[in-house]
């Protein structure tokens, strides 16, 4: 685990610009535990990397206490648009992309996706697959990733994995990644106000 901690190869984006629309509010303003989970989060990222940054939307919330803040330039146009906004800041080769909506991230696992992207420089991207199912988020991606980024984007596809998909990619399996997160902490999304209630009785006074 030593050898991705604090790389200087690598930044890390959280991606916190949604609508909400089905969680009903803001994802960067819940909490659980009294502690926000972009906080949890980005608290989690620093451990493998320096600079993490938080992309939002011009008109969101203010968020007290949250710096490195960087605006969509386009939107309403998903993730995708949101991860633009951080290869284009991006002052390292590599980039670790998670979703606000993801407070159980495991740091094992971010970790094995960065050691797996600094062993070649021959892919653009590192991301896991669970289930017969590729997750963009969290996910890697390289620098050299905005070209394509803003291709896809300019034809009007805003679709994550159409884009990994064009990609150089390494896709790691299940059994690749599952000792690093065994209980799949990293695949929980809290996109439901049902998501959020269920999260607060299963960490009920433990740490996300």
């Amino acid at each position: 685990m030593n050898q991705a901690k604090q790389s200087p190869q690598c930044s890390a984006v959280i991606l916190a610009g949604g609508q909400s629309r089905r969680m009903g509010v803001d994802k960067a303003t819940l909490q659980t535990n009294g502690r926000y989970h972009i906080e949890i989060i980005e608290q989690k990222l620093h451990t493998v990397v320096n600079d993490v940054w938080i992309v939002r939307q011009v008109e969101q919330t203010k968020l007290d206490g949250v710096r490195n803040v960087l605006w969509d330039l386009r939107p309403g146009e998903g993730p995708l648009a949101g991860l633009e906004a951080a290869l284009l800041h991006c002052p390292t080769p590599w980039l670790i992309t998670v979703a606000v909506d993801n407070p159980t991230i495991e740091l094992k696992l971010l970790t094995l996706l960065l050691q797996e992207a600094l062993l070649s420089d021959r892919h653009q991207a590192v991301v896991p697959i669970w289930n017969d199912k590729v997750y963009p988020l969290p996910a890697v991606y390289h620098k050299s990733c905005l070209a394509s980024v803003q291709n896809c984007l300019n034809r009007g596809n805003r679709r994550f994995r159409d884009f990994i998909h064009s990609l150089d990619t390494t896709y790691l399996r299940e059994d690749q990644w599952e000792m690093a997160d065994p209980d799949h902490r990293s695949f929980r999304v809290v996109n439901t106000q049902e998501d959020y209630q269920q999260l607060q009785i299963d960490y009920r006074g433990r740490e996300l």
